[in-house]
């Protein structure tokens, strides 16, 4: 696809079509309007497929009947308001309709040809441009996807800062769109420490048989699944398998496999997404110098440079001072990094050899009887659905997560299993022993300081928008959950800024094109 003209969707009329070819209103019953007079308005509510599809649309962040602000900044209609807005939007809602069903194809525009009334061809054009552009059809990490990344990137070089959720999403959208992505910085270390029960370390070199098996496993389970049924997920295969394959190990083996298993559902998608992404890591940033004609990411010993670059760096790093931007940024982003809160909550993963408590509940809580403890340990997820195993999720927040981190692995263990014999032991339910356990430290790690935004007292919810300012002339850009206001706090939110921001970045460097193409002229 051409993102020459990017962001703003062709409103040109197609032609070609043959007067014969069925409408969308004729397939659901006066969707659009096939008079010969002005264009339809809004249908009425009694439409169910047209309600149906605004309910999908809604889903995916849009109003049911209107626009967002994106849109109407993008030009997606010529007036704003009126009948050509209402025909746009049931067109938008058909097309994110009809790609939802289907998220593992490429949707392309010739498929809603015969069903889109020719007068209408140009709204058609606006809606799957916008939507195509904005990563809101035809991202993620489908076969059909990766397949329309060109081989030979020709829209310049971008540097991403940080591989997390929002770093990725950006990274493999401006893949799509052609950009070449030779440096994306992974600032935070690649590493998952294991402990015992105990709080000793799993030995590396066990852990490193363990998963080398697993992964054996995972191919094998991976063919089973193919060839007896494609409703059975990746998880069920495993299940078949592990039992035949736990008889080769020992207890500390399996303890480790049991691990890898509880640890699939979540490393699927992010290492899905970092998949063929040029990801250079141990690279800590200490300087981000941008311009008028590029940008500069200065390391220990190196520089980088790119035509644009993405900083998806935690808000906590941005407050700690500890990357210098020069020139400084400007004083209204300073000044929202400074008034937008950034809280610690840590978490403790237990892996356990089988499921002691109420499976039917999502969460289950943990009232202290001190304040002083009331973040300590006070909230519990049941993961056993969801990761494949007896998982719990146990959360610190406050000051206790503060506290956790001084903490010695084996008081962690000790305290969160006196709260959980606590609850279940005076019920006659013995708790047993943890497999493993995994915690994080977010606060004391340099790359993070921290584990989230929040709205601290003298902010608002503008700070999000401010932070998510581009500067430097459409050269530097920002994304993270700390950069918006509708989904902070999130991961899914982190998701959909790298996406945003990806958009800005394609838009930026067309009007640049643009410009140079009109000076070339003259």
């Amino acid at each position: 696809f051409d993102l020459e003209s990017f962001p703003y969707p062709a409103m040109n009329g197609r032609g070609g079509r043959s007067d014969g070819k069925q409408s969308l209103d004729q397939v659901s019953n006066g969707f659009l309007s096939n008079t010969n007079e002005e264009p339809s308005a809004l249908v009425s509510s009694s439409s169910s497929e047209s309600n149906s599809e605004a309910l999908v649309a809604l889903t995916a962040g849009f109003p049911s009947d209107s626009l967002k602000d994106e849109e109407i900044e993008a030009g997606v209609v010529s007036l704003v308001g009126g009948i050509e807005q209402c025909n746009y939007i049931l067109i938008r809602n058909h097309i994110i309709t009809k790609w939802r069903e289907n998220v593992w194809i490429w949707l392309t525009k010739d498929m809603f040809v015969d069903i889109i009334p020719e007068r209408c061809s140009g709204l058609l054009d606006s809606a799957y441009n916008y939507l195509l552009s904005y990563g809101y059809v035809n991202f993620g990490v489908a076969l059909a996807i990766e397949d329309k990344i060109p081989t030979r990137p020709n829209k310049g070089r971008v540097i991403v800062i940080g591989a997390g959720l929002a770093g990725l999403a950006a990274a493999r959208q401006l893949m799509l769109f052609g950009f070449e992505l030779s440096y994306t910085l992974h600032t935070v270390k690649d590493q998952c420490p294991l402990y015992h029960v105990d709080g000793m370390p799993v030995d590396e070199y066990l852990d490193k048989k363990v998963e080398a098996a697993y992964n054996e496993l995972l191919d094998k389970a991976s063919k089973v699944r193919q060839k007896l049924s494609p409703v059975i997920s990746l998880g069920e295969a495993l299940e078949t398998l592990r039992k035949d394959f736990s008889v080769a190990m020992n207890d500390e083996e399996m303890n480790l496999f049991n691990w890898h298993l509880a640890n699939l559902e979540y490393a699927n998608a992010v290492h899905a997404l970092a998949e063929n992404v040029p990801i250079i890591f141990e690279k800590t940033v200490y300087a981000i110098r941008y311009g008028r004609d590029s940008v500069k990411v200065i390391t220990a010993g190196q520089l980088f440079e790119g035509d644009m670059a993405l900083c998806t760096v935690p808000l906590g790093v941005l407050k700690s001072g500890s990357i210098t931007f020069i020139p400084e940024l400007p004083q209204q982003k300073l000044d929202t990094i400074k008034r937008l809160g950034f809280g610690l909550l840590n978490k403790v993963a237990l892996l356990f050899p089988y499921v002691f408590w109420d499976s039917n509940v999502d969460t289950f809580g943990h009232v202290a009887d001190d304040s002083s403890c009331r973040g300590e340990f006070f909230l519990f997820y049941n993961y056993a659905t969801v990761a494949g195993g007896p998982l719990l999720l146990a959360l610190v927040a406050g000051k206790a997560a503060h506290k956790f981190e001084r903490m010695a692995p084996t008081d962690a263990v000790t305290k969160v299993l006196q709260i959980l014999k606590g609850i279940y032991e005076p019920q006659g339910i013995n708790v047993p022993k943890p497999i493993q356990i995994v915690f994080t430290s977010w606060g004391s790690d340099p790359f993070s300081f921290g584990s989230y935004s929040n709205v601290a007292v003298g902010a608002s919810g503008d700070d999000y928008d401010i932070l998510a300012e581009t500067v430097g002339e459409g050269r530097l850009f920002f994304a993270g959950e700390a950069t918006t206001r509708r989904y902070p706090v999130t991961m899914h939110g982190a998701f959909l800024t790298g996406l945003r921001e990806a958009a800005k970045m394609a838009y930026h460097a067309s009007v640049r094109t643009s410009h140079l193409q009109v000076e070339k002229k003259k």
